[in-house]
């Protein structure tokens, strides 16, 4: 029990972030200078919200490791979210000279600039990460349009996440992960009756792998249509799902809770659409919805 590096390790495999942060705290008390422990709780801790001890402890990576260019992207993703986009910008200046990152570091550079009024820079990053989009394999464009669709609410952008998926599915058209991408997308865009049909194809060819991310989308958009009885039956078959699935990667294991919770709120209102339009992204330009690992 008090071997770091096998704390780390428990830490960087737990499902459940709470459960990856104690383990991580652990190793770091044992071992202070572990900076693999230090990344792992600094993501973790991102994925939990507290983006203000994500920071702090990327820049105890960072003061050992200044081209890491992971944890890089992780600081300035936490300071964007803490509503410091000028403490951000240098970290991105850097990240936009890396091609590795520079679709990431220009969409999230473009939310800094749009946030402090300087729209002629942010148009320029949104061209600066198209171009770059352009090059794009169908998984990253898969990627991309997912987090535009499943990060927080103020941060989507459904449409711009529809060009991409389109791009995506047209090039691998037998995808089951691209067709529960373009549900969610069809979804957030109201377009219920399509969302049904793209969904349940995804759950056929999924083969009991990924039930759960097919059917609390389906059971939101029943409800929608106006049958509360598909929307039970459709979450509560996901739950069924998610509580016998095992070994899922932490990730996976958040997002499916924040599908849960959304479907429940939802499921709580009086079916049919819903009475309010899908989030929009801020004028100027859509924000980023990016996630703190590269695609």
């Amino acid at each position: 029990p008090l071997d770091p590096t096998t704390q780390t390790r428990l830490g960087a495999m737990a499902t459940n972030p709470k459960h990856a942060v104690l383990h991580l705290t652990l190793a770091l008390t044992l071992e202070p200078e572990r900076l693999d422990a230090r990344y792992h709780r600094a993501r973790t801790n991102a994925r939990l919200g507290r983006f203000t001890a994500a920071v702090a402890d990327a820049a105890r990576v960072l003061d050992r490791l200044p081209l890491d260019s992971s944890t890089r992207f992780l600081r300035a993703d936490a300071l964007v979210r803490l509503s410091r986009p000028a403490d951000a910008l240098p970290d991105l200046d850097l990240l936009v000279a890396s091609s590795r990152w520079s679709w990431e570091a220009f969409e999230l550079r473009a939310v800094c600039h749009q946030a402090l009024g300087q729209p002629a820079e942010a148009a320029a990053d949104r061209a600066g990460a198209t171009a770059v989009l352009d090059r794009a394999s169908p998984l990253a464009l898969n990627n991309r349009a997912w987090w535009l669709v499943t990060g927080p609410p103020n941060l989507r952008d459904p449409a711009r996440a529809a060009e991409l998926i389109r791009r995506a599915v047209a090039a691998r058209p037998d995808a089951a992960e691209f067709a529960n991408t373009l549900g969610v997308v069809q979804y957030r865009l109201a377009r219920y009756v399509e969302a049904v049909a793209t969904l349940e194809k995804s759950l056929a060819a999924g083969g009991g792998q990924s039930d759960a991310f097919d059917l609390y989308v389906l059971a939101m958009c029943r409800h929608r249509l106006g049958d509360p009885a598909g929307a039970k039956d459709r979450f509560d078959r996901a739950v069924r799902w998610s509580d016998a699935t095992v070994g899922l990667p932490a990730d996976q294991v958040h997002e499916l809770r924040q599908f849960r919770a959304e479907a429940e709120g939802v499921l709580r209102t009086p079916p049919g659409p819903a009475a309010v339009p899908p989030p929009t992204p801020p004028a100027g330009g859509r924000p980023a919805g990016w996630s703190p690992e590269p695609t």
